[in-house]
């Protein structure tokens, strides 16, 4: 009957503050937890420092940063989301200026990202760019591309396909 899998920070509060207001703690959908998140203690084969989260870092691949929670002292099945201020109003979909709730989406999983990162002159009105492309966990298959918002073309990929949860690197010759 669980729905969510909630991580909480071992971050100290004082005693002054309501633990909701600053305790840093987000559930997440429980089919997500069991099935795609790491607990971590260790990057590349040391343990995981400090600044990275460490002791123990609660790893949820393809959502925002938010939810990547660090220093895990608890992690727990629970029937609803944390009431923490970071959960049930933070970090939630909603119009800039509008205050966040719990009626709003929760930010789970990234939207698809691109970025043009260079652009190389191959004739005077000729050029190569290059990118890279992310969509959460959902993957990307295809990239398309236009110059006026009208006319779209294909870019084609090069490098290896690392996954779903991976950046795609992309490039196309374009006339301008």
């Amino acid at each position: 009957g669980m729905n969510y899998i909630t991580a909480t920070g071992g971050e100290e509060i004082p005693d002054d503050v309501p633990r909701d207001k600053a305790i840093v703690e987000r559930s997440i959908p429980l089919e997500k937890g069991l099935n795609d998140c790491l607990i971590a203690w260790e990057m590349n084969g040391e343990p995981i420092p400090l600044s990275h989260g460490g002791p123990v870092r609660f790893v949820v691949p393809g959502y925002f940063g938010c939810n990547q929670i660090k220093y895990v002292k608890r992690i727990a099945a629970n029937v609803e989301q944390s009431t923490a201020k970071i959960q049930s109003s933070g970090y939630r979909f909603r119009d800039i200026g509008e205050k966040g709730n719990n009626q709003q989406p929760s930010m789970w999983r990234m939207p698809v990202k691109s970025w043009i990162v260079d652009a190389q002159p191959l004739s005077d009105n000729q050029y190569r760019i290059q990118g890279v492309a992310f969509s959460g966990e959902r993957g990307v298959s295809k990239i398309e591309f236009s110059l006026d918002g009208a006319k779209w073309q294909d870019a084609r990929f090069y490098g290896p396909d690392l996954g779903v949860h991976a950046w795609r690197v992309f490039q196309a010759t374009v006339e301008i």
